[in-house]
């Protein structure tokens, strides 16, 4: 079943498909063992390692700028908001947020984000279905980010929403070019960034990357790491707007 992004007017992707990653994943961006071999000989060939033992492995595929440290997981006290109504769902453990791929079954499916603050009981019986032990529903939400779970301060179903929705912005132009596989490889890499949790390459030849929350410091990361422009961190929560 395709898995299509929950946010509206996302950047074209190729037919590569998303690649998904936990939301606070911590994977070694240098160390892709799932993409290059390892070999023990030492010589110095592409995939192996001549580091002497103790020392960091450096991975001589990767195309991250090694001297660019991993950025932390952007959180924000002030209130944040979805760029549009999103699915939030509960299969019985609580209800969480699809701010990522969701799969566009019945009932819809997610790898979702922790909602505090936030109950089915408190909305409008009109605006939730329950089908097969899962109950969901759109809603605007509004509220904070600790990096790992949204306390929504305000919900609003889809069909009472008049406010605005804020569509991505068309990505700039890259100022370096990559291959097609490279670009394949920076979208593997930066699914093992913390706060990302999806990525793909769009149809523009850049890669996207989605995550709950950037307040600049993922996209400052990108830049740094692959070049101005090569990536497009797209966040799913923006500030207000009136």
């Amino acid at each position: 079943m395709p898995k299509t992004p929950l946010t509206t007017h996302l950047p074209a992707r190729t037919s590569r498909g998303l690649r998904r990653g936990a939301v606070a994943a911590v994977v070694p961006l240098l160390a892709l063992t799932a993409l290059v071999g390892c070999s023990s000989d030492g010589e110095g060939e592409a995939g192996t390692s001549t580091a002497a033992e103790g020392s960091p492995t450096v991975d001589e595929d990767a195309i991250a700028d090694p001297d660019v440290a991993l950025p932390s997981v952007p959180t924000s006290s002030e209130p944040i908001t979805t760029r549009s109504p999103v699915t939030v769902l509960d299969e019985g453990d609580g209800p969480v947020a699809c701010l990522g791929p969701i799969l566009s079954s019945v009932p819809p499916q997610c790898t979702g984000t922790d909602l505090a603050g936030f109950a089915f009981d408190d909305q409008p019986r009109a605006s939730s279905t329950t089908k097969a032990g899962t109950t969901y529903g759109e809603y605007q939400l509004t509220g904070t980010w600790d990096g790992e779970t949204y306390t929504v301060t305000e919900a609003v179903p889809a069909a009472r929403y008049d406010g605005p929705t804020v569509p991505v912005a068309d990505p700039s132009t890259p100022l370096r070019r990559y291959e097609d596989a490279q670009l394949t490889t920076i979208s593997a890499e930066l699914s093992g960034v913390p706060g990302i949790t999806s990525t793909y390459v769009g149809a523009s030849k850049q890669v996207v990357a989605l995550t709950p929350w950037d307040d600049g410091t993922i996209q400052a990361y990108a830049d740094e790491a692959y070049g101005l422009n090569v990536v497009q961190v797209v966040s799913v929560l923006v500030t207000p707007r009136s």
